[in-house]
């Protein structure tokens, strides 16, 4: 397609400009002013002043988990285990007799009794139905006393490494499986068929393209085969670039492939392997330096301080980057440690943290001398505040530190968790710029570390696009880019911050391909 879009008003890493936008084919030709006799046989969009932005890269997010939780049930604004359990015993009434339910996202902590669930209370409204629900953090596992039987766990199976299956008083299973505990037998039930596959992932991109993305760094919820994997995605021509990130079960047969990080066919890029130096938040399975409050236990370490160099030096030496899920404090550092042999080399392998939700101020001097990106998500910042203070006492002030590790010289790229936290961009820069929930009245969390507004941007849209390896295709407004572009019906440079409220995704255009969305 071969347009022009006049009178925009653009913003591209600290570029303000009000100009006209050339696109020629997939890719922004020129940027300035366009004389009417020039480029005549081009289509002239008038944006009357609307803001045009670089679109959206999620950088971290759950492709095929948000696609099915399109389809499944979805349980994480229900306040009470009552209310949770109404809700299921109503989906599982419209399904046909044996299916499965699955889903979940439920989240103990906004419950009257913040307490895990047990397969009794499950039982009551599933009938003949396997149920497997995961929590919203996605590191609990609720499964129903069918789900048990057909995973032969009882009291005499031994807990995994990295993992849990926590049991009642008697020392039968209870019906939670925490960590290793939940990905192991959670991963053991079949995937969707092929053509399944293709209509959940085709929907899950156009919704994303209704937020203004269209890319994303997608951390793979399966041990899959490399090569096939980056041939299958790329053959949907999902609207949607696609970085796709390995656990670290993967890392073998990434290396056979002979695939480096950044590699791939021009819409789906090999980014590395994932490995986990702790658990979460709402599960209590974060590694701390000392025990949450109220307890004894200090979270789960999942990996390793020594497995976590073990692997960044291997994958280092077949030039494959590495991305480690660190929440706790003590995650954090180890996850620091491990990585800071590799300084020299990690930036140019684009190496990177997951989460950082706390981190001790004496370790923010060496992540900003490690070369190491900081992959967030604002959204865990205000849907956590609560938790956040109840499990992590005075701790919680060096939660969620966006604007201390901004300052510290740390590059930070923004994502949301999808599904676990709605993908939206424009409550994530809420969160990130007024440290408050978009359409909720509350006083901000930690005001201090509010970022600015472009710097915020600048996260949502260069920093993610290199968070992919794909910068220099896109995450710009410049010619010689990829015509990738967001428009929204206001200028949110010049509105107060809770104007983002009225603000909406007006167009995507992904490759100088256009959806729109509003007038």
């Amino acid at each position: 397609m071969d347009l022009i879009l006049k009178d925009a008003f653009f913003y591209s890493r600290g570029r303000t400009l009000f100009t006209d936008i050339v696109i020629s084919g997939d890719e922004i030709l020129k940027v300035g002013r366009v004389p009417k006799e020039d480029y005549k046989d081009f289509e002239r969009i008038d944006c009357r002043n609307k803001l045009i932005l670089p679109a959206f890269t999620d950088s971290h997010l759950h492709l095929e988990a948000l696609a099915n939780s399109l389809e499944e049930i979805d349980l994480r604004d229900s306040r009470s285990l009552e209310e949770v359990l109404s809700r299921i015993a109503r989906f599982a009434e419209q399904l046909p007799p044996g299916e499965w339910i699955t889903g979940g996202r439920w989240d103990k902590n906004i419950w009257e009794k913040p307490v895990f669930p047990t397969h009794r209370e499950l039982d009551r409204v599933t009938g003949d139905h396997p149920a497997m629900l995961w929590s919203k953090d996605g590191h609990a596992l609720w499964v129903n006393s069918l789900v048990l039987k057909l995973l032969n766990i009882d009291r005499t199976t031994p807990d995994p490494p990295g993992g849990k299956i926590l049991r009642d008083e008697g020392g039968e299973p209870s019906g939670i499986l925490l960590e290793n505990a939940a990905d192991l037998y959670g991963g053991k039930f079949a995937r969707p068929e092929e053509n399944d596959r293709e209509a959940n992932l085709t929907r899950a991109a156009k919704y994303l393209n209704q937020q203004g993305i269209t890319g994303c760094n997608w951390f793979l919820e399966k041990n899959e085969d490399p090569l096939s994997i980056l041939s299958f995605i790329d053959a949907l021509n999902l609207d949607l670039d696609v970085t796709l990130w390995f656990p670290k079960e993967s890392l073998e047969a990434v290396m056979n492939s002979g695939l480096k990080s950044g590699e791939g066919t021009e819409r789906v890029k090999f980014g590395g392997i994932k490995l986990f130096a702790d658990g979460a938040l709402g599960s209590q399975t974060a590694f701390l330096l000392a025990p949450y409050e109220g307890s004894h236990s200090s979270g789960i370490e999942v990996t390793s301080k020594k497995e976590l160099e073990e692997v960044i030096n291997v994958a280092a030496k077949h030039d494959i980057a590495v991305a480690v899920h660190a929440i706790g404090d003590a995650a954090v550092r180890n996850a620091i440690q491990a990585f800071y042999p590799q300084r020299a080399l990690n930036q140019k392998l684009r190496n990177r943290l997951e989460h950082v939700q706390l981190i001790h101020p004496q370790d923010r001097v060496r992540l900003s001398e490690s070369g190491l990106l900081a992959s967030v998500q604002p959204i865990h910042a205000v849907s956590d505040r609560k938790m956040a203070s109840l499990y992590w006492g005075e701790r919680v002030k060096y939660s969620y530190s966006y604007r201390s590790l901004h300052d510290s010289g740390i590059p930070l790229a923004f994502g949301s968790d999808a599904p676990v936290e709605d993908p939206s961009v424009l409550k994530g820069i809420y969160a990130a710029c007024a440290r408050k929930t978009l359409f909720i009245s509350e006083e901000p969390f930690l005001p201090q570390e509010a970022i600015d507004l472009k710097d915020a941007l600048d996260a949502y849209t260069y920093w993610g696009a290199w968070s992919t390896f794909q910068d220099k295709e896109k995450g710009e407004i410049a010619p010689g880019k990829k015509a990738n572009l967001v428009v929204l019906s206001e200028n949110i440079l010049n509105l107060p911050l809770i104007g983002l409220r009225e603000v909406k995704v007006l167009s995507t255009i992904f490759r100088g391909k256009i959806f729109r969305y509003g007038s």
